[in-house]
């Protein structure tokens, strides 16, 4: 479902890119390119981040805090 919905927001906003580029723009607007980029590193990092967030909240579930606390 929300395949469907991504595909068709892309299909629908894929006509306007040409408006977008002949759009009126300020001067130190990135070039194109540079959008795809950066956007894939922040959702690398926001996927390292939630798995290291996951990873953390099961140490805690399991107790290793607990029982390290015990060991000092």
């Amino acid at each position: 479902m929300s395949l469907g919905i991504g595909g068709l927001s892309g299909l629908i906003t894929m006509m306007e890119m040409e408006s977008f580029k002949n759009a009126n723009k300020p001067p130190l607007t990135p070039p194109d390119f540079l959008f795809p980029i950066v956007w894939t590193i922040l959702l690398w990092l926001l996927i390292i981040l939630m798995i290291k967030w996951v990873t953390f909240t099961g140490y805690l579930n399991i107790g290793l805090t607990h029982s390290l606390a015990k060991q000092l």
